[in-house]
C-alpha cells in the first residue's frame, strides 16, 4: 500500500482500489474554513505531507502526489520542494494567470488583477518525479492545450492520457485509476 496525497478530488476510488489515501480539502471548500489563498494552499499541503512523512514515516519518494483542476497548481508547487514517486495531475493549467487572462481578453491588466498566480508552467521543469497528466479534450473550464503546454514543458518519464469524450468534472474511476496504477506499477510504488 503506498499513500497518496489527493487535493481537489474525493478519495473514495483510491481508498476502493487499495491505496492509502491523505486528502487535503482546501481552505474554503468543503467544510474547511477559511479563503483559498495560494500561500495558504500550500501550507495546508505541506501539512499533509509532514503528517505522512512524520507520523506515518513515508518518505516523500513512495508517495504519489494528485492534483485536480486547482489542486493541480498545489500537486506541481509540492513536487518541487519535496519530490513524491509520482505526480499526477488531472485537468492542470499552466498557470491561473494565464486562464484568466484567456477568460477576460478585454479586460486590461487582467494578469495584474490576479493575486494568486498558481505557476505551474513556471514550475514544471524543476519537478524530477515520474508524471501522468490526465486531460478531456472536452474540457472548456481548463482546456487541453494547457495540459499538453505542461507536458511538453515537463523532464521525462512523462505521460499523457487524454480522453476525447471527457468535460473538466466527469472522469469514470476507471478513467483515473487505470492509468494512475500503471504508472505506479511501472515505478515501483504499488
Amino acid at each position: 500500500m503506498r499513500f497518496i496525497w489527493v487535493s481537489g478530488r474525493s478519495g473514495s476510488a483510491f481508498i476502493d482500489a487499495g491505496l492509502g489515501l491523505v486528502a487535503v480539502s482546501h481552505r474554503g471548500f468543503g467544510k474547511s474554513e477559511g479563503s483559498p489563498t495560494e500561500a495558504g494552499l500550500y501550507a495546508d499541503a505541506r501539512i499533509a505531507i509532514d503528517y505522512v512523512q512524520g507520523t506515518l514515516k513515508m518518505p516523500s519518494k513512495k508517495l504519489i502526489y494528485f492534483g485536480e483542476s486547482l489542486g493541480s497548481g498545489v500537486a506541481v508547487q509540492m513536487a518541487t520542494e519535496r519530490p513524491p514517486g509520482l505526480l499526477v495531475l488531472q485537468a492542470p493549467y499552466t498557470s491561473v494567470e494565464t486562464r484568466a487572462a484567456e477568460l477576460c481578453p478585454f479586460v486590461i491588466g487582467v494578469r495584474h488583477l490576479v493575486r494568486d498566480k498558481y505557476d505551474s508552467l513556471s514550475k514544471i521543469a524543476s519537478v524530477e518525479a515520474p508524471l501522468l497528466i490526465l486531460h478531456g479534450a472536452k474540457d472548456a473550464i481548463i482546456p487541453l492545450r494547457h495540459g499538453e503546454t505542461l507536458f511538453a514543458a515537463a523532464n521525462q518519464p512523462k505521460t499523457m492520457v487524454v480522453y476525447g469524450e471527457a468535460h473538466h468534472y466527469d472522469y469514470s474511476g476507471e478513467q483515473i485509476l487505470t492509468p494512475l496504477v500503471n504508472t505506479a506499477r511501472k515505478y515501483g510504488l504499488i
